[in-house]
């Protein structure tokens, strides 16, 4: 009984940590993720932050993990509806974008974080490069199905990732200036991201089915 409440008290401080991890980076960045800071935040001696973890970058990473679960599981579950009740639906789009735009916004101190340090080859940077790299493979493959329906060849994929990208790049620049300036209109800003995200696999799709045509026309 006492080892199981000793392991139950191991991982809640262990969780302390992480989430103490979390606020750190959020609130005043990397270099502010210290064990004594980590340690202080979790009520216990700094010394013992070694008993949960090998150094801070396992805390770190960890961490980023976590924030990385906040913005991309709500375009997960956003995408999966609309796969299931029509992924091309312009007012389904527009409402996923609602939906995604408004978790993003709530959790933009996370979402700053992300632009701030996934470009950089530290332990941090390559677990947030990692969230965006999974935040890209859902929006291909969700381009996909819409892109299969109007006759897209799955040899076109790097344009279809060439799209995702662009949404993606839309999207948190499109957030970015209405946290800045909340004066711009959201329903404006959703409009645009839906109709753009429409176009640009309209144009990948045209412009494929274009060099399957004249693929063909050069083998008769």
């Amino acid at each position: 009984m006492k080892r199981d409440k000793k392991r139950s008290d191991g991982e809640a401080t262990r969780e302390k940590l992480i989430l103490a991890a979390m606020e750190l980076l959020s609130q005043e960045g990397l270099a502010a993720v210290t064990t004594s800071r980590l340690s202080r935040a979790a009520g216990i001696v700094q010394s013992g932050f070694y008993a949960h973890f090998e150094g801070v970058e396992e805390c770190v990473v960890l961490a980023a993990e976590r924030i990385g679960e906040k913005i991309l599981r709500p375009v997960e579950e956003g995408l999966a509806a609309l796969r299931e009740h029509g992924p091309d639906d312009p007012e389904l789009i527009r409402a996923q974008y609602r939906w995604v735009f408004g978790v993003l916004e709530s959790e933009w101190r996370f979402v700053e974080l992300v632009l701030r340090y996934h470009r950089e080859p530290t332990p941090l940077g390559d677990a947030l490069s990692a969230l965006i790299g999974k935040l890209r493979q859902e929006i291909v493959d969700h381009l996909l199905i819409i892109g299969e329906r109007g006759g897209l060849d799955r040899r076109y994929l790097p344009q279809i990732g060439f799209c995702a990208d662009l949404i993606i790049a839309l999207q948190l620049s499109s957030l970015e200036a209405y946290v800045k300036d909340a004066s711009l209109d959201k329903e404006m800003i959703v409009e645009v991201l839906t109709q753009e995200t429409l176009a640009l696999i309209a144009r990948v799709v045209e412009w494929s089915l274009g060099k399957q045509a004249e693929k063909m026309s050069t083998r008769v």
